[in-house]
């Protein structure tokens, strides 16, 4: 029978408390105590506990661990440390000494050991529950933020830290995400590890738990700047950059395998949403339409409310057999109203040996905002394939591509078919 062997024990930690686990050091976001009550596998008496960790090492921000308190091996609270009270009539143990004095000579040195905690006296200073920042992790923080390579030294006490922070996490994060982010700041005095824990868990998105850590990191170094004080610059960074982006605001729009840098967006939902916007005038193109149920019905709505919508599609005999199924067929239920044109084979170029398609494929709402995508409106291209598009809201771009799509329905140059 194969025995359970339980890790030597260690006090439970509670939440806020910084502990050691699997030799890499974590902040204790939540724990539940079983409620089986004594352990039923190996009949111990001790209630077991589930520990909710977050990193706070400056290798593993953003980093979570859920662990068995007590059959963790290696487990430990890392407990505040204080100094040792003298005991009258008696001198210390020499080793006892010794140790002390050890500690408080390694309190005039900064540990080179990115993984490493400093000496655990610091000088005679009473240890708060975080961790300190050796010099090559905020010399590795340094040169990754400003992009330098290795063989460059930077400054740890560099000014301008905090608002580089700011900066690109009010260009990169959605403006609410940028409030709520100010919120959290706000609620705190200094950038303790319990800070960073919460403020990077406000929203559970990799993007924001990256700029949040990293703004959590510069403000580390400028202990002067308090939490409310930041939250006020990054309010005020944050309406900045949304009232810039009200002239013109660009997004991706991406179907398929998800990264840091794009998260998925789903190109039949922005394409519906871009349709409902539209209240005047619609234009949608598109070389193939089938089994895009959602659009037809958003288009239906959109001609109820009195839209002008316009479909430029292509036809199998206008392609020349390049397509095999007429895209307005995906849309013969809507209403008489709707708009129908084709590029004319006669109007197209002819290559040695081949022949131009209408391949284009946007949606532009009022001339105000415009989708531009690799997809077809197709139930592949809308949910499965890997397509990429830009939605662009605002500026001279929407309106210049329905002018452009205009001038060649008056031209002839596309024809409207029944």
């Amino acid at each position: 029978m194969t025995s359970v062997s339980h890790a030597p024990g260690s006090a439970t930690p509670e939440v806020g408390q910084l502990v050691r686990v699997r030799d890499r050091h974590w902040v204790v976001g939540d724990i539940q105590a079983s409620s089986f009550g004594s352990d039923v596998v190996v009949g111990a008496a001790t209630v077991q506990h589930l520990a909710e960790l977050s990193s706070v090492e400056d290798d593993g921000l953003s980093q979570e661990l859920s662990v068995v308190w007590e059959i963790e091996p290696g487990a430990m609270v890392l407990e505040t440390a204080t100094l040792p009270h003298p005991q009258v009539d008696r001198f210390d143990d020499p080793g006892r000494l010794d140790a002390f004095l050890d500690a408080v000579r390694w309190g005039a040195i900064t540990s080179a050991d990115s993984r490493a905690l400093q000496a655990p006296f610091r000088s005679g200073i009473t240890i708060e529950q975080s961790v300190p920042r050796p010099v090559s992790a905020v010399l590795d923080a340094r040169r990754r933020r400003h992009r330098l390579p290795r063989d460059v030294v930077t400054s740890v006490g560099d000014d301008d830290s905090v608002v580089l922070a700011i900066r690109r996490a009010a260009t990169e994060l959605p403006t609410n995400q940028l409030h709520k982010l100010a919120s959290a700041l706000a609620g705190h005095d200094s950038p303790t590890a319990l800070t960073r824990h919460a403020v990077v868990n406000t929203v559970p998105t990799a993007i924001f738990r990256h700029h949040a850590a990293a703004l959590c990191m510069a403000w580390a170094g400028e202990d002067a700047i308090s939490g409310r004080s930041l939250a006020l610059a990054l309010r005020v960074a944050a309406d900045a950059v949304a009232d810039t982006r009200g002239e013109q605001q660009v997004s991706v729009v991406w179907t398929g395998p998800s990264s840091y840098e794009v998260p998925v967006r789903a190109t039949s939902a922005v394409l519906t949403d871009v349709i409902a916007e539209a209240r005047h005038e619609l234009i949608v193109v598109s070389f193939a339409a089938y089994k895009v149920a959602d659009v037809v019905e958003a288009l239906r709505s959109a001609a109820d409310r009195n839209v002008t919508v316009r479909l430029v599609l292509e036809s199998v005999a206008d392609s020349k057999g390049k397509l095999t199924h007429d895209a307005k067929l995906a849309f013969d239920t809507l209403p008489d109203g709707v708009e129908f044109y084709v590029w004319p084979a006669e109007r197209r170029a002819t290559p040695a040996g081949g022949h131009a398609a209408m391949h284009a494929k946007c949606a532009v709402a009022d001339g105000r905002i415009a989708f531009v995508t690799s997809a077809n409106l197709t139930g592949a291209a809308m949910t499965e394939n890997m397509e990429l598009g830009l939605v662009v809201r605002g500026g001279d771009v929407p309106r210049r591509i329905a002018a452009h799509f205009t001038t060649l329905i008056s031209s002839g140059e596309l024809r409207a078919v029944t």
